[in-house]
This record gives C-alpha cells, structure tokens and sequence, in this order.
C-alpha cells in the first residue's frame, strides 16, 4: 500500500534455519542484549539506524484459515527502519522545490555509496529514485492526518505480532519532529510533533509534499526532475542534518545503531 504521503511498504528478510540450530541465533541475541559493545562493527554502519532481528519458530506459524502449516525449517526475520543522508536529501528537495512545510518519502535502502567529494551524477541519482511511481505529490493535511498518517506506519513496524507487521522501513519525515514510542499501543506511538519549535495542531491544515503514490492519474513531475533542480542551484551539498525522531523505551535495544 502506498498513499500521496509517500508510504511504501518495503522489505523484509525471512531466512529458514534448521530447528536443531534455532537456539544458537538465540543465543547469540541474547548475547547481544547483554554485551551491545560486540555489535560495535554492525551499529557503525551508517545505512542501518535501526533494525530488529527475532525467530519464529515453526510450530508458532499461526493458522489463519489455510490450515496448520507443516514446515521443516524455523525462521529468523529481520527489519530495519528511519533516516539516512540519501533520504535526507530527497525529502530537503521536496520541501525547498515544492514549498512544502512538511515532507514524506518512502524508505528505500537501495543505491550507490557516495563519499566525500565526489560528484553527485544523475546517474548515482537514478541508483536511489529509479522506481515505476516516482511522481510527486503536495497536499494540504491537518495536523490530525498527519498524526494518523505517522501511526499507521508505526503499527506496520512494531505490531508486537509480527505476522502484522507488513512493513520495514519508517515513512522518512523532513520538516517535522516528533517523538516514537515503539512498544506503546496502536495509535499511542507517535507524540509531541513539532514544525519549527511549535506544537502541531489537529486542526491546522500544512503543505506536505510526498512521492510514490500507487494510485493512478497521478500526474505531477517525477521525483527525479525535483531531485535534479534541488541539486542544479548548488555546487556543493553539504553533509546532510538528518531528521531523526526522538525514540522512547528502547533503552538496551542491541538493534539501535549509534547516531552518526
């Protein structure tokens, strides 16, 4: 599913493991719970910010009206979710061509790794943008939609029943902030969202721009001609603030990768 906000579902890893060696994984997250020093070399990267591993047993696939499943292997699923400098970088684009207050972009972990100095091409470009539905949206949305908007992908990633949770990456937010309590209840997660130093307003109304609508008659330029006249007017683009929210109750967490 994905809406003018610019929601996208994206990608989960399921791996089959035998059952006889199901009990290592989780004795090695238990580890890394314990001693979150070891995952130094994994919490360094700057393209995982924050991610979750866990295992499903086989006897634990649920029935929903298909029948008990006979499966041979148990399985270990892993997520991860919020901002990097590319998606920083697209959503400052939507906000400065689009005159956006607000912007929305699905999270996309695909691409070329830029280093310092070296020249953003349209080809390197293409590598984060190239999708079927790049078009570009700007809607008017109260503050209580955008509300809605941000606790609906939420429940997609930290429903505590993981067969619920369709999703693996957080909507990336330009604009505004706000604070995420992963572990609260359905429609409790997202709090104190702020536009510039201000509370966000349930009645408002807010410019939000966003791109990858799946609905069609979308008609507005595609994401890749507002990255492109973003990048035209500067020479050099410096190294990207990212928009991170406030996470709350997450305290220990072995998934939660250091600020970079």
């Amino acid at each position: 599913m994905s809406n003018v906000a610019g929601k996208a579902y994206a990608m989960n890893v399921l791996t089959p493991m035998r059952p006889s060696r199901t009990w290592i994984n989780e004795l090695i997250f238990r580890a890394g719970r314990a001693l979150p020093e070891q995952l130094a070399g994994l919490l360094g990267l700057s393209i995982i910010h924050f991610a979750r591993w866990f295992m499903v047993r086989r006897a634990d696939w649920p029935d929903l009206g298909q029948g008990k499943e006979h499966l041979h292997n148990d399985y270990m699923i892993f997520c991860s979710n919020f901002n990097g400098t590319w998606d920083q970088l697209v959503i400052d684009a939507l906000m400065a061509v689009k005159g956006a207050e607000i912007a929305f972009s699905p999270g996309f972990r695909w691409g070329s790794t830029l280093l310092p100095g070296q020249p953003i091409t349209r080809e390197s470009m293409m590598d984060q943008l190239a999708i079927t539905y790049p078009t570009t949206t700007l809607t008017e949305m109260s503050g209580e939609t955008i509300k809605v908007v941000l606790e609906d992908v939420c429940d997609n990633l930290f429903n505590p029943d993981p067969y619920y949770q369709q999703g693996g990456d957080m909507v990336r937010v330009g604009g505004l902030e706000y604070t995420c309590t992963p572990n609260e209840k359905a429609g409790a997660r997202i709090s104190a969202m702020r536009l510039n130093g201000k509370p966000i307003e349930a009645a408002k109304t807010y410019k939000v721009a966003g791109w990858a609508p799946v609905a069609e008659g979308a008609k507005c330029e595609p994401i890749w001609d507002v990255v492109e006249t973003y990048l035209r007017d500067r020479k050099v683009v410096a190294p990207r603030q990212l928009n991170r929210p406030t996470l709350v109750g997450v305290d220990g967490n072995a998934g939660l990768g250091a600020p970079t």
